[in-house]
């Protein structure tokens, strides 16, 4: 129906897991992007697990304040702005992959575009129940993957520092919905920043 109840099984990758997409407050969604995410950050890459800082940056730091007059200051602070450049580099990419693959999934749907909005316009009927049914739960369900595709878009948009184009929802949404999930897409961008450590 649209609300934050609403839960989306997706599998991005053939080699993970279902994953669970859910709109809504950061609360509902900045778990279900993290795990999203998580799935296309290539091994040895400088991932971060839900938030966590890379591990061998701690071990850096931890090396530097050991072995103090052995390293020089401006070194250590060079070499820390290598692995945050690279730290951010990789989250950058695991979006980038995220963002295409959702688009991708959209694409999968048998009932998209105009065949969707209009077996959404008209009325029920009982001998097209069955498919005005399904052309509601697949609407909801491309409102919720749209909404994951628009948060990519804002947070790729931030830390490329590019402005973004117009947002395609591909789908009819009205304007206080429309509203209200960029908002709540916005706030999901903001914390995913802040807690992923990317700027």
């Amino acid at each position: 129906d649209g609300s934050s109840n609403d839960v989306v099984e997706v599998k991005l990758r053939n080699d993970c897991q279902l994953i669970d997409l859910r709109t809504g407050p950061k609360s509902y969604s900045f778990g279900c992007f993290s795990r999203a995410v998580e799935q296309f950050h290539v091994e040895g890459e400088a991932s971060v697990d839900l938030g966590r800082p890379p591990a061998d940056f701690d071990e850096f730091m931890n090396d530097c304040e050991e072995n103090f007059d052995d390293f020089d200051i401006e070194e250590c602070d060079i070499k820390e702005e290598m692995l945050e450049e690279s730290h951010i580099e990789a989250e950058i990419n695991a979006i980038k992959k995220l963002e295409k693959c959702l688009t991708n999934t959209t694409s999968k749907y048998s009932l998209r575009n105009k065949q969707l909005e209009e077996l959404l316009k008209n009325d029920f009927m009982e001998q097209r129940f069955q498919k005005k049914y399904a052309a509601i739960l697949i609407h909801a369900e491309l409102r919720t993957i749209q909404f994951y595709r628009l948060s990519c878009r804002l947070i790729l948009e931030r830390l490329q520092k590019e402005e973004m184009s117009e947002f395609d929802w591909g789908i009819s949404i009205e304007k206080e919905d429309e509203t209200r999930l960029r908002e709540q897409a916005v706030e999901l961008c903001e914390v995913f920043i802040k807690i992923r450590s990317l700027q």
